[in-house]
């Protein structure tokens, strides 16, 4: 019997504890009453009330453990929300402490193949047999949480190394589970909790740790020793204000302007750069990434500032950190004690996941706009959910997916474009297309209608010591 099932088990049985003591008060209350048996009114008087408050209690314990649910219904383990309150319990103790992340994949292409019913009986199944078989390596009474999408998550009282010997044989077979014949993608994360309190914290390096898993297909042990290395060389740069920045000049198609889109690297202890892919899982990871981008921005309005360049520039920027109540307060004031007129400064917005509340991400950006700053979507043309939000927002530049310039001869591909293009000139956006890399590439794209071309034909990547220089 899983733990989950043992701990629901313990629960009923508690709960039918205290709906049997009302009974017992009642037994004892009828005993006290009988040897005053010539008061009849006072005997039925209280039999009756007594009735009448087992009733209610008994009802209301019924009723409130309805609410202490703690089963997961569809695969019978923990659900979130108990198995987050148990790990912050233990969390608190000073005992070493390994969580273990199991991610169930395939699950839409079962659900289209089988009904839901059978993807559903197959996910409980194979949560099963693996938690069945780490239960056979010694561990017990190991609370395991469900966190819904084919993701589950195992608590361990024991130390990471432990833990990492005994199940590594699980990580060797992990793409070769069958339930009911239906092959069943399983991936896992194991992350060392003997220095962090924080269950978020740690449930975030765990997603992080699975999607990387499956990307690039390094063992576990390495997955971990890597975000371990790469978190504090973040950390410790951000925490030194270690950067180091790049530009790139983007160049009118229709005219001589040019503007500068700046990029930002951090710089470790060894004065190594950490590049931009790896830094952005671990600020996210850390909730650092508001420290990050107020670095590069202040850092990028200084070199402009000292260096007396007045040219108009981008940055990156996420849309998490864009939102941030304290980015826009900063930001805001260092238009003004920076002295950045309208339109010379451009925030890029880097964006994956869509974000629902419209007239907020709205009033945001309307906010920036108001004040001079121009504001960019991204990707435009790829997974981004850009599109979408231009039904509703009006920003100043749309940023095209590399893949325009690398298929621009490709006529499907230049009519998806050419649409977008002519929605940017009737909204009064500018286009941005970038990564052009020759001539041929450059004049279509002129000839396409795009605003601003970007790319190793157009500019070279260049330090910030070459800024002003020219």
């Amino acid at each position: 019997m899983l733990y989950a099932q043992r701990k629901e088990r313990e629960n009923r049985f508690k709960l039918a504890l205290r709906t049997a003591i009302p009974a017992l008060l009642f037994v004892i209350t009828l005993f006290v009453l009988f040897f005053n048996y010539d008061q009849y009114m006072l005997l039925f008087s209280g039999m009756a009330l007594v009735s009448i408050v087992i009733t209610y209690y008994n009802l209301h314990v019924i009723y409130s453990g309805f609410d202490k649910n703690i089963i997961d219904q569809e695969t019978l383990l923990l659900n979130f929300k108990t198995f987050k309150d148990i790990s912050n319990k233990v969390l608190k103790k000073d005992k070493p402490h390994t969580f273990l992340m199991i991610k169930v994949g395939d699950l839409e292409d079962i659900n289209a193949h089988y009904g839901r019913e059978q993807t559903n009986i197959t996910l409980k199944k194979a949560i099963h047999t693996i938690l069945v078989q780490i239960d056979s390596l010694g561990f017990k009474k190991l609370p395991a949480g469900s966190f819904g999408g084919g993701i589950f998550i195992v608590s361990f009282s024991y130390a990471y190394a432990d833990v990492m010997k005994k199940i590594q044989p699980l990580f060797v077979d992990r793409e070769q589970y069958y339930i009911n014949d239906i092959e069943m993608e399983v991936d896992f994360a194991l992350v060392d909790a003997e220095d962090e309190s924080n269950s978020e914290i740690i449930f975030g390096n765990l997603f992080d740790l699975i999607h990387q898993s499956n990307e690039e297909h390094l063992s576990f042990e390495d997955h971990f020793n890597k975000e371990k290395i790469i978190e504090k060389r973040v950390k410790e740069a951000i925490f030194s204000n270690s950067l180091s920045l790049q530009y790139q000049e983007v160049h009118s198609s229709i005219d001589d302007g040019i503007f500068l889109e700046f990029t930002a690297k951090l710089i470790d202890s060894q004065n190594k750069l950490i590049h931009h892919s790896d830094i952005l899982p671990v600020i996210n990871r850390l909730g650092l990434e508001k420290n990050f981008y107020l670095l590069v921005i202040e850092r990028v309005l200084n070199e402009l500032k000292d260096k007396k360049v007045t040219t108009p520039f981008a940055l990156n920027i996420t849309a998490f950190a864009l939102r941030h109540k304290e980015v826009i307060q900063t930001v805001l004031k260092w238009i003004k004690s920076y002295q950045i007129k309208p339109g010379q400064m451009t925030l890029i917005i880097n964006e994956s996941r869509y974000y629902k509340h419209l007239q907020r991400y709205k009033d945001i950006i309307d906010r920036y706009r108001n004040e001079g700053v121009y504001i960019a979507f991204s990707d435009i043309g790829s997974v981004s959910p850009a599109l979408e939000y231009l039904k509703f927002i009006d920003v100043d530049f749309i940023k095209f997916d590399r893949t325009l310039a690398q298929h621009c001869d490709d006529p499907r591909v230049r009519s998806v474009f050419e649409g977008l293009t002519l929605l940017a000139k009737s909204r009064d956006m500018k286009s941005w297309a970038i990564m052009v890399e020759n001539q041929a590439q450059k004049s279509r794209l002129t000839e396409m209608g795009i605003d601003y071309l970007q790319g190793r034909d157009i500019a070279p990547l260049q330090n910030i010591d070459c800024l002003g220089k020219s």
